[in-house]
């Protein structure tokens, strides 16, 4: 039944995406600050990671994804590690355009971790990126910002409204 419904699924995301991939080739890692990220088709995705970032004193670390004129959803996540024994804030701001989203912990012990979790949807009117900015509290930090991933996904359009209830 599984074998089915695999078959199934990769029917239909050929007539959807017109191509289905069975490699297995795992992305590498890269050093740079921002991915360069086309994609096409709506529904598609672009996935820019760093596994460990230094974050040192109040200065700010932006990292993101470029893009092509779109709409889009942006998510981000990322582990903060307090590398000090004193309390530290840190504080992470998601952009795509002029839409944003912010994200912020606190963490009061040596090797204390914590996740943030940022989302963004908007329109790009030009080629442009998403970037995902982090700075810290304290002038004497040292956090690291450990497994960021930042994803885009390519959507047809985008409606963002109040939620009700």
């Amino acid at each position: 039944m599984y074998r089915r419904i695999g078959i199934l699924a990769a029917i239909i995301a050929t007539a959807v995406f017109g191509v289905v991939s069975s490699s297995s080739a795992q992305p590498q890692p890269t050093t740079a600050a921002v991915v360069q990220a086309t994609f096409p088709l709506v529904g598609e995705a672009a996935n820019g990671f760093r596994d460990s970032q230094s974050l040192t004193g109040t200065g700010k670390k932006t990292m993101g994804l470029d893009l092509p004129a779109g709409a889009y959803s942006i998510t981000a996540k990322l582990t903060v590690l307090n590398n000090n024994s004193e309390d530290i804030t840190v504080a992470c701001r998601l952009e795509l355009g002029t839409n944003f989203d912010d994200s912020f912990t606190t963490l009061t012990a040596v090797n204390e971790r914590r996740v943030l979790a940022l989302n963004v949807v908007g329109n790009l009117a030009a080629s442009g990126g998403t970037a995902l900015r982090c700075n810290t509290s304290s002038a004497t930090a040292n956090t690291t910002l450990l497994f960021v991933k930042v994803t885009a996904t390519r959507l047809n359009q985008t409606y963002v409204s109040g939620l009700i209830g």
